[in-house]
């Protein structure tokens, strides 16, 4: 847990947000990621689908798309296709929008920068 919240506080200097205490909330639509990438490599993730005012939640469709420039991003940067993600899934079923994590596995992306 403590070694979450610090890349939590990692990926909010950096990125400059203040992102809510559920973190897999706040990367479920893979924005924030989207934006961690471009931060480390910009330009790697060329097009991220964002909310809107008028429609504040993306598609689950939307939201694969960023994880898959997410992760098409990382392999770009050199980041061990096992080391990323490998415990997270972006969910099948859009009422249960989000990352399952497993506890053993860390995200190596947060390593890189």
């Amino acid at each position: 847990l403590h070694e979450l919240r610090t890349q939590q506080t990692n990926i909010e200097s950096r990125l400059k947000v203040s992102l809510p205490n559920d973190l897999s909330a706040a990367l479920t639509d893979g924005v924030v990621l989207c934006h961690l990438a471009n931060h480390v490599r910009p330009r790697s993730v060329p097009s991220i689908h964002v909310p809107s005012p008028a429609v504040p939640k993306l598609t689950i469709a939307k939201c694969r798309r960023n994880v898959e420039n997410f992760l098409e991003a990382c392999r770009k940067i050199g980041v061990p296709q096992l080391g990323c993600f490998l415990g997270c899934r972006v969910e099948e079923e859009e009422e249960k929008t989000g990352f399952e994590e497993r506890e053993d596995e860390d995200c190596e992306v947060l390593d890189v920068i």
